[in-house]
């Protein structure tokens, strides 16, 4: 049974409902960016929760009034060697059906405010993100399993 989830953006400037599910050999897939309304406190404190002086009151005010209640959508990708392969499959997936909504030149980058990544997470999050020469993502998710499959050797020498 093919499963799948209708995700809407948010505030992204290319934001956007769509729907995405896969079927592996090894069961269902969901893709779902997790999203979580930012909250705000009344309290006056900075990012780390220490207390700010009232000289910086209004700076504070600013940035809360932009981040209260604005979707935040995060994709964060764990690690995991040479499998680095399998999230390269399903971001390449996911890209090719956000390019049939909003076009060819979509990439994963212009759906997330934040992409992380542990290891080989973080590998595929610096393709997902490094800027190219027009200040778009440089590489397309497809490019990832191809980089593993031809790079692995050296990212990854066999154990002894």
């Amino acid at each position: 049974m093919r499963q799948s989830s209708e995700v809407a953006t948010g505030d992204n400037p290319h934001s956007q409902s769509f729907t995405f599910g896969a079927k592996y050999p090894y069961g269902n897939l969901d893709v779902t960016p997790q999203t979580e309304a930012l909250e705000t406190s009344d309290q006056d404190s900075d990012s780390d929760g220490l207390k700010m002086d009232s000289e910086n009151e209004s700076e504070e005010e600013v940035s809360t009034a932009q981040t209260k209640g604005r979707i935040v959508t995060i994709l964060s990708l764990d690690g995991g060697g040479i499998r680095g392969i399998i999230p390269g499959r399903i971001l390449a997936n996911l890209e090719s059906k956000l390019q049939e909504l909003d076009g060819p030149n979509a990439r994963i980058a212009d759906y997330f405010d934040v992409i992380a990544g542990t290891s080989t997470g973080g590998l595929i999050t610096a393709m997902l993100t490094a800027p190219g020469k027009d200040n778009r993502p440089l590489f397309p998710a497809n490019n990832i399993t191809s980089f593993y499959l031809q790079h692995s050797p050296q990212i990854f020498p066999a154990r002894r």
